[in-house]
């Protein structure tokens, strides 16, 4: 089965998509990463000319309007696999352990999302390629919740318990809100590096 990942960069131009980190775009950073363990590296974005120096696969989002699920949803329309992780540059930390469990996991879910504290992390989950369908349907009636969508379609949750277990100490699901989180994420991702 082929599975790729699909790295959302954000709808309001490169943001922290190109934010450099140990003097690489984060982005960057995160492909690479992410591609010896998927078939494509997807990056959906507003517009591909940020990213055209990734030489990866890039997918603009069909619709005007700046949803994550906008960008989730023309990602997923353009993808070949039956899998997809999908990340936000917002959540940089790549866990492989994590991920692995979530594409066991999706082999009898539509879609499988890790719970954080705010509950379940829907733009750091694993998608099938049909959840496309789900997700245009909301997109038609102007309901853009990934969260309303991961319910629609019953997805599997991975607890913060099995999180915790999973991951140990990294925080696998580190979100980047305030430039405090910039300027620790360098720490963060030496960490992160291995798993």
């Amino acid at each position: 089965m082929t599975t790729n990942a699909i790295i959302l960069t954000g709808g309001q131009g490169a943001g922290k998509a190109l934010l450099r980190v140990g003097g690489v775009p984060l982005i960057r950073r995160m492909a690479l990463a992410l591609a010896p363990f998927f078939d494509d590296v997807i990056i959906s974005c507003k517009s591909t000319e940020d990213y055209e120096f990734l030489g990866l696969t890039l997918v603009e989002d069909e619709f005007e309007t700046e949803e994550a699920i906008v960008g989730l949803y023309s990602a997923l329309r353009a993808s070949q696999a039956e899998l997809n992780f999908c990340i936000s540059c917002d959540l940089p930390i790549i866990h492989l352990d994590l991920i692995r469990h979530m594409l066991r996991l999706a082999q009898k879910h539509a879609a499988v999302a890790p719970e954080s504290d705010g509950g379940p992390e829907a733009l750091y989950a694993v998608y099938r390629r049909d959840c496309e369908k789900a997700m245009g349907d909301l997109i038609t009636e102007r309901r853009y919740s990934l969260r309303e969508m991961l319910e629609k379609i019953g997805a599997g949750i991975v607890t913060r318990k099995e999180v915790k277990t999973i991951c140990g100490k990294m925080n696998a699901l580190y979100r980047l809100e305030t430039p405090e989180d910039v300027e620790n994420l360098e720490d963060l991702l030496e960490r992160a590096d291995g798993h």
